[in-house]
């Protein structure tokens, strides 16, 4: 295997696509992806026999979805098998695709009102306990009944779905949230076995059926509380904001706050409160019969900011009886993050995911999976070099894209910074990728992010086709690489 298919050797290596052929076509396929991502075939593959390669392969019934998922889940396992345990950020997304036709396998998505077709998403991913993005550990896809505007003559509001039309509809979609965690824990188990997974989800997973699952389980979880539900306190019935609230803080931290699309990112000076609480869960059947689940509680609210103030209430199976435990329920639910950051990339970072032509629900599938591999590829390289910033470049670059990349940092930067001939740092290889997408660097206090980290990867590819092309004039190629 040659170093231009290293990354999609590795990544679809294990992929077991029924022939040879075809897995050999996958890996170049996925390395075309990884120096061109894009939504759309055409966009990726330049020439006509490539584009219809990656057709035949995209609509290739016995090329099934789940091959590739489990391939690149089996490879993100493998990174994660050296630590203790990994978190693992779960959320819900969706793919809102072009089907003006609407003659795609593709459901509702959004409101009523405004119905626009595509495909819910939820998946997972892996982040070790220093930050560093691992990759994907599962991706549930499912399209949902499609639903028609109707043109209501009275001016009256649509009447609300009755409370067990909408328990059942949220039943129907949290058997994926089920799906996906029995999932995560399959394949730590089969390929990281000895590695705890943990956990974290924002309030979308605060469901009941969810929290049973999790800990009975026996798995580690972070899940921020959206319902007011009942808790038992001192053998009596309450509720659980208030309980939290009613406890003695237990400490104050100043915590940095990424930005967002609606606040410039800041540190937070926050009060914490901890207490271990018995939630009364409901079990939605017959009589009013109630499953106790027995849990950690953090509670996060930020002081002096009238505008938007964090308040955070955790629930996790972990101990919080100090600060130290409180801090690690923190920390873990702060690498939720991640996945927010993931879903950027994928669908708009560079990767485009929600400008997928294909028609078969299979072959989006696979195309959607394809490019969450490169998008995963981005978010590991923007980490790595945040949180391992002196770990050597080859840790994640071949010696021949260091070198074009030495190359091309010269040939646009010379009045800048002298760039040596020897193995930069992998903070200082992505800095330069940065730079060929046009990152601004010199001129902000951010370090890059997954866009132009993605398009410097798109330059590089061209440099390296570029010298792959002058390669049989070896004379040609020394006068190109002196420096100027």
């Amino acid at each position: 295997m040659d170093e231009e298919t290293a990354w999609a050797g590795e990544e679809f290596g294990a992929a077991d696509l029924g022939d040879a052929r075809r897995n050999h076509r996958l890996i170049r396929l996925a390395a075309r992806v990884a120096q061109q991502p894009g939504g759309t075939i055409a966009g990726v593959c330049r020439s006509a026999a490539e584009r219809q390669a990656a057709y035949d392969l995209m609509s290739n019934t016995k090329v099934r979805s789940q091959a590739l998922l489990q391939a690149t889940t089996a490879s993100t396992a493998g990174r994660c098998a050296e630590h203790e345990f990994v978190y693992v950020p779960m959320d819900g997304s969706s793919l809102v695709l072009t089907d003006r036709a609407k003659t795609k396998p593709l459901g509702s998505i959004g409101a009523k009102r405004f119905p626009t077709r595509g495909l819910k998403v939820v998946d997972a991913v892996a982040v070790a306990p220093d930050g560093t993005f691992n990759g994907i550990l599962d991706v549930q896809f499912w399209a949902r009944a499609a639903t028609k505007r109707k043109q209501r003559k009275s001016s009256k509001k649509p009447k609300k779905p009755s409370r067990y039309v909408r328990r059942r509809n949220r039943d129907t979609e949290m058997k994926h949230w089920s799906a996906s965690v029995d999932s995560v824990n399959q394949v730590l188990e089969t390929h990281a076995p000895g590695v705890r997974s943990w956990f974290v989800m924002d309030r979308e997973a605060d469901e009941s059926k969810l929290l049973r699952q999790l800990g009975q389980a026996g798995t580690w979880f972070t899940i921020r509380a959206a319902q007011n539900r009942v808790v038992e306190w001192r053998g009596k019935p309450t509720k659980l904001f208030s309980a939290v609230s009613a406890a003695k803080p237990i400490g104050r931290r100043v915590l940095q706050v990424p930005r967002s699309h609606s606040c410039a990112a800041r540190a937070a000076r926050v009060v914490i409160r901890a207490r271990t609480l018995r939630l009364m869960l409901p079990t939605y059947e017959r009589g009013d019969e109630r499953v106790a689940l027995e849990v950690g509680v953090v509670e996060v609210l930020e002081v002096r900011n009238s505008s938007t103030p964090i308040r955070w209430v955790l629930l996790t199976n972990r101990p919080v009886a100090t600060l130290a435990d409180a801090d690690r329920v923190i920390d873990s639910y702060r690498a939720r993050w991640r996945i927010e950051e993931f879903h950027r990339t994928w669908k708009a970072g560079g990767c485009d995911a929600e400008n997928i032509h294909l028609r078969s629900a299979d072959g989006i599938r696979k195309w959607a999976i394809l490019l969450a591999s490169v998008a995963a590829r981005t978010e590991h390289l923007k980490r790595l070099a945040r949180t391992q910033p002196d770990e050597p470049a080859t840790c994640e670059l071949t010696e021949d894209e260091i070198q074009v990349l030495i190359f091309a940092k010269r040939r646009i930067k010379t009045s800048v910074e002298l760039v040596p001939d020897g193995i930069p740092p992998i903070r200082t290889a992505v800095r330069w990728i940065a730079d060929l997408g046009g990152w601004a660097g010199h001129y902000t206090k951010y370090e890059p992010g997954s866009t132009t980290i993605a398009r410097g990867l798109v330059e590089l590819a061209r440099y390296m086709e570029f010298f792959s092309a002058i390669a049989e004039h070896p004379e040609l190629a020394k006068k190109l690489m002196k420096k100027r």
